[in-house]
């Protein structure tokens, strides 16, 4: 019996499987998901549908920021990460992703009230900081007032010399 699937996205950190449109995991073909515009979703197998309906509800909300998400996974203890990007390399080409994001645990409308919340607010925050949006690194919405964030090129240290290291040769 052949069944067909249409894939929507890889699963798992090794890529071998896919994530068909109705949230089934399927075995890939040597070379099949190679299209870095395809999403990597990641978490428990049984909870396959679950990663690709939360993937579906969150991705859009990025859309402000001229992100996607490259990568959604549902850890084991039911905390969620995304990876975005969307001006630089993809995950899995050599390169670091634009800006990991800590979802935390939580029902899909309470993380996209989180991430609403973070889109609305981050390009300001960033911009107190002479930065912009493309200049986030890692941002933590697990907190219950607001979140942690992270930009490149900014020191928090109170070192100047770590803000603007300079090579000595």
């Amino acid at each position: 019996t052949l069944r067909e699937h249409q894939p929507y996205a890889r699963w798992g950190a090794s890529g071998a499987q896919m994530i068909d449109v109705n949230g089934q995991l399927f075995e890939a073909a040597p070379g099949g998901a190679n299209d870095p515009a395809i999403p990597t979703l990641a978490g428990p197998d049984d909870q396959s549908a679950t990663v690709l309906a939360m993937y579906r509800d969150l991705n859009p909300l990025v859309a402000p920021l001229h992100d996607r998400m490259a990568v959604l996974e549902l850890e084991t203890r039911g905390d969620w990460r995304a990876w975005l990007t969307g001006r630089s390399s993809p995950p899995g080409s050599g390169t670091a992703p634009d800006a990991v994001i800590e979802l935390g645990a939580g029902t899909a409308a309470e993380l996209a009230a989180r991430l609403r919340t973070f889109v609305a607010t981050v390009p300001m925050v960033a911009a107190r900081h002479q930065r912009g949006v493309a200049d986030i690194e890692t941002a933590d919405l697990r907190h219950v007032n607001g979140y942690a964030l992270r930009l490149r090129g900014v020191d928090t240290t109170g070192d100047p010399a770590a803000a603007n290291p300079v090579t000595k040769q």
